[in-house]
């Protein structure tokens, strides 16, 4: 299924392993099954019509695809886009978007959206969250790197229904102001907040939340980025970021060694 193509209208199923690749146009409803990929090294191709994914599949590397229909990522499968994709993205129920590559279009996420292939960035148009969805974000606190999701339009998140879940894949102890940015986009927010996914709390806008073993402020609509990924977030106007902060019981020991102090002077 590789080298220069047109296709007719008819459906095409890509199965097992195999690889729809090349550069062309493909004229009919496109479906990705199994392990199989989309695009191969510096191929274009243009979908004319629908392209769903119903495997554990991938948008290679340094690929380039355009699809004129719809791009559904169906329930308990996943889609790696690690190459460019023109159009936008459904994500069903239990399925994950993944992949460092970029989507020009915007993506509805109702399952899972876990940038990268481990910590990596994913760009897109529009972010929106949907109720019952999931941000799946990995971090590493020993040498301060993060997953980033940047959108090139606005983020929605379903206030109150959409889980974030943070995993510590190397947990150290940082010093105060590191920042690490989610979420980077250009346009508005509309206030909707994620809930932790173990209990289901509503994180706040500027609240303090704790990933072992350190504490961080969150903010949905921080003006400064963080460091992870700066390049991919210029031209972003807001973030949303967690910057790391004191715990309560250093705050506390601050405070009593200056009133000591102040005694002492006195």
């Amino acid at each position: 299924m590789n080298g220069n193509n047109t296709a007719s209208n008819g459906a095409v199923s890509v199965s097992s392993s195999a690889t729809l690749g090349g550069s062309g146009i493909v004229g009919g409803n496109v479906t990705l099954s199994g392990t199989s990929k989309i695009g191969s090294a510096s191929s274009t191709l243009t979908l004319a019509r629908n392209l769903t994914i119903a495997g554990i599949n991938e948008l290679a590397a340094t690929s380039n695809i355009s699809v004129s229909g719809d791009t559904t990522i169906s329930s308990d499968y996943s889609f790696a886009v690690n190459g460019i994709l023109s159009g936008a993205i459904a994500v069903s129920s239990n399925a994950t978007l993944g992949g460092s590559g970029s989507i020009s279009g915007g993506v509805n996420v109702t399952g899972s959206l876990a940038p990268g292939n481990s910590i990596e960035s994913l760009g897109m148009g529009s972010l929106t969250f949907l109720s019952g969805s999931n941000y799946k974000y990995e971090l590493n606190s020993t040498n301060l790197s993060g997953d980033l999701a940047f959108s090139s339009a606005g983020l929605s998140i379903a206030d109150g229904l959409v889980a974030l879940s943070l995993s510590d894949l190397a947990a150290g102890t940082l010093v105060n102001d590191n920042k690490l940015t989610l979420i980077s986009y250009r346009d508005s927010w509309n206030n909707g907040r994620f809930t932790f996914s173990s209990n289901s709390t509503s994180i706040n806008d500027d609240s303090i939340i704790t990933v072992d073993p350190n504490q961080w402020m969150f903010d949905y609509n921080d003006t400064v980025g963080g460091t992870n990924y700066s390049a991919d977030q210029s031209g972003a106007n807001y973030f949303v970021t967690m910057t790391v902060v004191p715990e309560p019981s250093a705050l506390i020991l601050s405070g009593l060694g200056l009133l000591l102090l102040v005694r002492r002077r006195r």
